[in-house]
């Protein structure tokens, strides 16, 4: 992780600091991947679990007005939200499930666990989950550590789904 993309980082950590997003917030994905092997990330992508399919816009919304910000992208139909702070793009989604009906790509979108969002993931290397608060890593899929550490590249969950 570059210098910038750290300093965007804590900056977040700082403004969700005692609020009852603390804990519920985690990097997601590729970053995660590619901090992991020592690679820079172009952006940040942010997980948020237990707080609605919108928990990712109410995220969004505290952090623009606690770091006053008002390049803020909406996505209601996925729940999401991008901001851009020192530059650099910043994603924010809940964690969630989604269901295909076998006709369109764009599936409907419900609430889900942290697990139900990784299994919707491409990949194994890209479910991996890095706590906010506290650093932790969450491998939910059980296999993404061990793949990235062996070059493996793996679904996070039927591949007929994933692919299609």
């Amino acid at each position: 992780m570059d210098e910038r993309t750290k300093r965007v980082k804590e900056k977040i950590k700082d403004a969700l600091r005692g609020t009852i997003y603390q804990n519920d917030i985690y990097l997601a994905g590729g970053v995660v991947r590619d901090t992991l092997i020592g690679k820079v990330s172009k952006d940040l992508d942010f997980l948020v679990s237990g707080h609605g399919i919108d928990g990712g816009i109410k995220v969004a919304e505290l952090l623009a007005k606690k770091l006053n910000l008002s390049n803020v992208a909406f996505f209601p139909r996925f729940g999401t939200a991008k901001i851009s702070i020192e530059g650099l793009d910043v994603e924010f989604v809940a964690s969630r499930k989604e269901i295909y009906d076998g006709v369109t790509r764009k599936p409907e979108v419900i609430e889900g666990s942290l697990k139900d969002d990784a299994m919707r993931r491409d990949f194994t290397i890209n479910s991996l989950f890095q706590r906010l608060s506290d650093d932790e890593i969450l491998d939910l899929t059980g296999y993404g550590m061990k793949d990235l550490q062996n070059k493996f590249m793996r679904t996070s969950s039927d591949p007929n789904t994933i692919f299609k």
